[in-house]
């Protein structure tokens, strides 16, 4: 079951708040902090690629995308239980890019 303190970072952008709501409880019940950390992070994925291809890849086009690209194994090798999410986010799609930079 997914910690409160992960519950809330993931869903920071929730209109509910406070309130009762159904994405947060359907992530209690059925999710891990790990699987929802991965399923928020292959929506951001969605989002950024998303708007390079120029139009929606959906999200079987993203998660397909995510396996063949390597961050899913990416993922794997620097997930740590209570990492939050701008840091997870920053290690898997930012750091390197950052890096080559330099």
């Amino acid at each position: 079951m997914i910690k409160k303190e992960i519950l809330e970072d993931i869903a920071k952008e929730c209109p509910a708040k406070e309130k009762w709501c159904f994405l947060k409880e359907y992530i209690q019940t059925l999710l891990d902090d790990r699987g929802v950390e991965q399923l928020r992070l292959i929506s951001d994925y969605k989002w950024f690629a998303s708007k390079e291809a120029g139009y929606d890849l959906g999200y079987v086009g993203a998660i397909k995308q995510f396996v063949e690209r390597g961050y899913a194994e990416k993922f794997a090798g620097i997930y740590q239980e209570g990492m939050k999410h701008d840091e997870l986010f920053y290690k898997l799609f930012t750091a390197e890019k950052e890096e080559k930079k330099e």
